[in-house]
């Protein structure tokens, strides 16, 4: 009887901790992307639930403002100028319906605009 309760209290806490490490895995991914003269590069990293964040010289320079998606997203960049970018999604399995585009300048937090 002992040792069957045993085996119940370990099948129940290797249960706990695999849920525990699966809940704790991120499932993040991060894009670069360089400028069209090679002078900056942006990075640009998902959360679990696709939301962007774009970093510029490693610092946090803008963040999705709305809640996230039930698939996978992918944001891709069109460079407007060295230093300004759109960062656009558009997902064609929903014809447009989802389209979404963000202008941003790459200044880092207590540079001045010129």
């Amino acid at each position: 009887m002992k040792k069957k309760i045993y085996r119940i209290i370990t099948h129940v806490v290797s249960m706990i901790v695999v849920i525990c490490i699966l809940s704790s895995c991120k499932n993040e991914r991060i894009d670069t992307f360089t400028s069209p003269n090679g002078m900056n590069k942006i990075k640009i990293e998902y959360d679990y639930a696709s939301r962007p964040t774009l970093f510029y010289n490693d610092e946090k320079v803008w963040e999705y403002p709305n809640s996230g998606f039930n698939e996978e997203a992918y944001f891709y960049i069109e460079w407007e100028a060295e230093d300004i970018i759109k960062l656009k999604y558009d997902d064609e399995s929903h014809n447009g319906k989802n389209k979404e585009e963000y202008r941003i300048e790459l200044m880092l937090p207590g540079d001045v605009a010129s």
